[in-house]
This record gives C-alpha cells, structure tokens and sequence, in this order.
C-alpha cells in the first residue's frame, strides 16, 4: 500500500504507464485515460481514527513545489483532482490524457534533441506524478480559484507498490482512430 496523512506532508508517488499507454498508438488520438485508485479501509476503529482526505491532486512529480508556491489551479493538463467517493472507496482522476500526452512529447522531444536524455539525472522522473491531499475553494459561480496543502487531521491507505496483495490500480484508456476513405 501506499500512505497519505495531513498536515504532515506524507504523499504518494506514482509512475503512470505512459510509454504502454502510447505503445502501439502513436497515430491514434487518446480520449480519455480514466485512473481510479482504491482505498484500503482502516481496520482500527477508535476515538482517535482520523478521517479520510475528500479531495486529492494529482500533478508531475516536478511541479510538487512550484504549484504551491506560484498558486496555481487545476487546469486538467498538468494538474487534475479527485474526490472520494464514500460508495465505491476510491478516489477517480477522470481523464489524466492530457497529462500521459503531455508527459510522452516531453520524452519525444527529449530524445530528439539529445539520445541519451532519459539516462540524464534530471530527466529520470518524466513520468512520475505525485498525489497530494488539498483544499480547494470555490467561487459562487463553481470554478476552482485556490487549492492548497490540506491542513486537517486526514489519513488513507490506498492500494499500491510491487507486493500489492489486493487489486491493481486501473487505468482505462480510449483511444479513437480516424480512417480517411478515398
């Protein structure tokens, strides 16, 4: 498993399958890229149990500090949140393809300007993305306007690692193929 725990900054780090996702589909358009992450219930009941985070970001491992700092908002490119969901135990990042394409034309270009570019140090963490506990507020129209750290008293499990003994997390794709008829 995996751990998530507020105010104490503990969060997840996830590699997304982007070279699978886009292996094999290099003509295609990719629609959606739906993640689901499930949550592995707190067997321990007691007066001091913590409660569970209601919403998670999810963004590349890079822009952990400078999301924050330059105060930016979801903008379902390179940033996306999910909500808990109380009936299925989970949390749902709807459609991340924008950040799978984003991520697989930075390899791209990458590799273009320099062949050896994914054995650079600074380049080994292309496609990883970390998941954050957060606020958001909202104005009265619906839009996010801020998202920063949750500061209350969370914590959750969620499925993960190598040894994992429960169900993988999954990632359902769809990809679209357009055929020109002459």
């Amino acid at each position: 498993c995996t751990y998530l725990k507020t105010p104490s900054g503990i969060f997840t780090e996830m590699t997304l399958p982007v070279d699978e996702v886009i292996n094999g589909h290099e003509n295609d358009t990719l629609n959606t890229a739906k993640l689901t992450l499930p949550r592995i219930n707190n067997t321990n009941h007691g007066e001091y149990s913590l409660d569970v985070p209601s919403t998670l970001l999810m963004i590349p491992k890079d822009s952990l500090y400078s999301f924050f700092e330059n105060e930016n908002i979801i903008d379902y490119q390179k940033s996306f949140i999910a909500t808990y969901s109380e009936s299925y135990n989970n949390y749902v990042f709807n459609n991340i393809s924008g950040m799978i394409t984003y991520m697989y034309q930075t390899k791209e270009a990458g590799l273009e300007a320099n062949p050896n570019w994914l054995n650079e140090k600074e380049n080994e963490d292309w496609n990883k993305v970390v998941i954050i506990p957060v606020t958001i507020t909202t104005n009265s129209s619906g839009q996010i306007v801020k998202v920063v750290h949750d500061m209350s008293l969370t914590s959750t499990k969620l499925i993960g690692g190598e040894n994992n003994p429960y169900d993988d997390v999954t990632l359902s794709v769809v990809y679209s193929k357009f055929s020109s008829n002459n």
